[in-house]
């Protein structure tokens, strides 16, 4: 039986975000020189979703993984600049996955408005967006 190793599929796409320039938490907001960031940045959060796909000898070698991206700005269109940016690098496919090949094209749905949070000053604003990758083995 297949066992989907997650953790090298989450730093695969926390490094592809990283690679466009992108400010990149992981499950937590990011540090930028020993501090916390002030900039427009993403925080990507790891949500296992297991499917049985596979073929009948390995029901489990085809997975989806589910992953919420939340684009964190300090104005509403700075936080929607930072999710079109992550939108467009984690739709284009170019993710590389040790031991995997994408199944398809990445799956993307709209998880919320964008959410104005005002026990910050100045106020932080969030868009939260979910995105599915179907993998399977490399033969």
């Amino acid at each position: 039986m297949t066992v989907p190793q997650r953790g090298p599929e989450y730093a695969a796409i926390c490094a592809l975000l990283r690679a466009s320039a992108l400010i990149v938490g992981e499950a937590e907001r990011p540090m930028v020189d020993s501090r916390l960031s002030e900039a427009p940045y993403v925080v990507v959060y790891p949500s296992i979703i297991d499917s049985i796909t596979g073929p009948l000898d390995d029901l489990a070698a085809d997975t989806g993984s589910e992953y919420l991206v939340r684009s964190i700005g300090r104005s509403a269109i700075q936080a929607l600049a930072v999710a079109d940016k992550a939108r467009t690098v984690l739709l284009g496919n170019d993710l590389t996955i040790p031991d995997r090949s994408l199944m398809r094209p990445v799956e993307w749905a709209l998880a919320q408005e964008v959410d104005r949070d005002d026990d910050t000053t100045p106020p932080w604003f969030y868009l939260s967006e979910r995105f599915i990758f179907w993998t399977t083995p490399n033969p």
